[in-house]
This record gives structure tokens, sequence and C-alpha cells, in this order.
């Protein structure tokens, strides 16, 4: 049987059964890889969805388990920081069979927890081809998207490993480059979201348009920019948001969202001001719309 694609795999069974598992598999780094091999297909993706799934939904994140970082302390607290998931996550999958790392690094302005900016996630190797996840801030997100096996080349917009090494890019970033993104916020991820333009974290009078790539499989997403003061407390009028956007929506025919706008007709008077592109995937009359990414106005 050929490998299953870690991109098109489907893992609803896998949940059922990582759900489905008592607490007693749990008690042991032993007895839960020994449950953990008996996840149906047993392929090297479905184990490690199953590693994954379970490690997100039983550990708890805990500032006052900083020093919690062997596997075993982390399934008898059932609670850690991100070093100790990694590591959990790291020592299931190589008693599994499975090449993994745990990869120290860095979270943009706007992510970073409490830790300063630093944090820990994993990367995996199945089929010859090195994926990443953060089981961190999984244990914390309503779905798994953009947080399991995702290419390095997606990664990089939210994690910045401390070795080149681990970009696992062709043509590795700088670090300035990375500080120098946007201010992104975990929503941007969780939707789907990807930088088709301006990565920027400034907008100019001479910027007219923003231009994001949208997972086609997710139709519902939608994207909304309003305009700030810089407080953050308060959007400026609905009259001088129409004036500036001049067209929001999905490009015909293509995954990918555009905002139009004439950033020379906002008024002198308002001082310093973000444009913050709020993001939902939920139906249009629930109002359920999150801050995705934000940048900052230069006249």
């Amino acid at each position: 049987m050929p490998p299953i694609s870690p991109r098109i795999a489907r893992f609803a069974e896998v949940d059922r059964f990582v759900e489905s598992l008592p607490e007693s598999a749990g008690q042991s780094l032993g007895t839960l890889v020994s449950s953990l091999r008996k996840v149906p297909s047993g392929t090297p993706v479905h184990q490690v969805r199953a590693a994954f799934l379970w490690v997100a939904r039983n550990i708890r994140y805990d500032l006052a388990r900083m020093e919690t970082t062997q596997p075993e302390d982390v399934l008898r607290y059932r609670s850690a920081v991100c070093a100790g998931y990694a590591q959990l996550v790291q020592a299931l999958c190589k008693d599994l069979g499975i090449p993994c790392e745990t990869i120290a690094g860095f979270v943009p302005e706007g992510m970073q927890d409490t830790l300063g900016g630093r944090h820990a996630w994993n990367a995996v190797k199945i089929d010859a081809q090195w994926y990443l996840l953060d089981v961190t801030w999984a244990s914390t997100a309503k779905d798994y998207e953009g947080f399991f096996l995702v290419p390095p080349e997606e990664f990089i917009f939210s994690h910045f490993p401390e070795g080149e090494r681990w970009q696992f890019l062709d043509k590795p970033w700088a670090r300035t480059k990375f500080d120098a993104l946007p201010s992104i916020k975990p929503h941007f991820f969780k939707m789907g979201m990807r930088f088709q333009s301006h990565l920027a974290p400034f907008l100019r009078s001479s910027d007219t348009r923003l231009v994001f790539r949208l997972d086609p499989e997710r139709p519902l997403v939608r994207l909304m920019p309003m305009i700030y003061k810089s407080s953050r407390k308060a959007a400026l009028d609905d009259s001088i948001q129409k004036e500036v956007f001049r067209s929001n929506g999905r490009m015909p025919d293509d995954p990918l969202w555009e905002i139009k706008m004439d950033l020379d007709r906002l008024p002198d008077d308002q001082g310093d001001l973000i444009l913050i592109v709020l993001a939902s995937d939920t139906p249009l009359n629930t109002g359920e719309f999150h801050e995705a990414v934000s940048f900052q106005i230069k006249r």
C-alpha cells in the first residue's frame, strides 16, 4: 500500500480512536505508546496525529510547570509549558519509530506568550519529508489547522527557529525578515490565511491594495478591514471607512481576497492609525470577526 500524504490524509477515525482511549492510557509513557500503536491504519501519519491529538487534549498549559519538561513528569502532572508539550510529543513519536525533534525559537509580536516570545515546537519526518507542528497552540484552539503537519514554507511566518537548519527552507529567512512582519494574530493562521502581497509592517499612501491567499476548501472565510486609532479603543466613523476602502472581497475564480484602498482619503486630524484585518468563518449573521493581522499607517 502506498504511503498516505499528510496533506490529504483524513483523521476523523483517528480522532475518534484517541477520544475513546481511557484515562489509564496515559498512566505512563509506555502505556500511552502501546495504546497509540493500535490507532486505525497504523501508518506513520496517523500515529503522529494520534500522539499530537492526545497531548493537545490531555495536557494543560500551566506557567507553574515551567521546569516540567521530562515526558514522564508531564504525564504525571498533566500540565506543562511549550517545552514540556514538545518533548512529550517527541518522546511518543520516537518510541513509535517516527523521527521527531523539539525545536526552540521565537514567535512574532502579537503571538507571544508570557515566556518573552520564546517558544518550542516539533518537527516530524514522514516519508522522507519534514513537517512542523505546534501542539501547545493546538491545545487551546477550536481546530488544528495551521498547527499540525504544516509545510516549512508556511510555518516560518509564525515560528522562527534558533537554528537555521530547522527552517527546512531552500532559502532560509534572516531574523530581520521575520521581525519585520506585520502584527500577526493567532486567528490569521486559524483561518488558513497566507500573505500574497505586502509583508511590511507599515502601510503608506502609495499602498493601494492588500491581497491574501485563502484556503479554497474553506469558502466561508471572509475578511473585513477596519481603521482604528492607535489606542485600538475605537474605529473611525463608518463614513470614513467607506471612503477609504474602495472594494473588499474574493477575486473571481481565485483563492485570493483583495482589499483596495485609498489612504489619501484619511483625515489629517485623527493622529496615528492602524489598519486591522478582521476574519471570520462563521455564518454571516453571527458577526464573530476576530483580528487576524494589522498594519501601522504611515502618512
